[in-house]
């Protein structure tokens, strides 16, 4: 009898967790609807903050390149402005 409780109470905890889960990738997805939106209309305060992590520093840098190989103006001035910039406060020079 006790086992069969127990049984039944971890099954309602595995049913509780797999609605939390579902909730919780809904909520992102709304999210992330939402983010890509703004941005389009040009508020990009949202993507920025995916940014905040340094996983997708990378990804970006490379859409970025790419844009720049396929001759997108916009794309070639931002990677030049990052690469002013990065000159800019790395620069050395004896005296």
């Amino acid at each position: 009898m006790a086992f069969e409780l127990l049984m039944r109470d971890c099954a309602a905890e595995e049913d509780r967790r797999a609605k939390r889960d579902e909730l919780m990738q809904r909520e992102e997805k709304r999210l992330a609807a939402i983010a890509v939106f703004e941005a389009r209309i040009g508020d990009y305060d949202r993507l920025l903050d995916g940014l905040g992590y340094r996983d997708n520093d990378e990804q970006v840098i490379a859409a970025l390149m790419d844009g720049c190989t396929s001759g997108v103006p916009s794309c070639i001035a931002v990677v030049k402005a990052l690469a002013d910039k990065h000159g800019y406060h790395r620069a050395e020079i004896d005296e």
